[in-house]
């Protein structure tokens, strides 16, 4: 597939962004970054714990508190 071992990125803290993410993961990416604004997300509970399990194993990288143009450029800001 067209994702297939690729590097994806996936902006976000609601249902839509951590289903693609879990999907990506499970399926196609080679890596996930799920970048989120806040620390809290808005996503259903169930999805948010299935993505932090993902990010134990390393399956997903979560960067939360984040502004997200400045991670393009591979600096990682954080808001605290």
């Amino acid at each position: 597939g067209i994702f297939a071992n690729k590097n994806i990125v996936i902006s976000g803290g609601g249902d839509s962004a951590l289903d693609w993410a879990l999907y990506f993961a499970e399926n196609f990416a080679s890596s996930v970054h799920l970048i989120h604004r806040s620390e809290n997300f808005r996503a259903h509970n169930d999805s948010v714990q299935k993505a932090m399990n993902f990010a134990k194993l390393g399956k997903i990288k979560i960067i939360d508190s984040a502004l997200f143009l400045p991670w393009i450029f591979g600096i990682e800001y954080h808001l605290n």
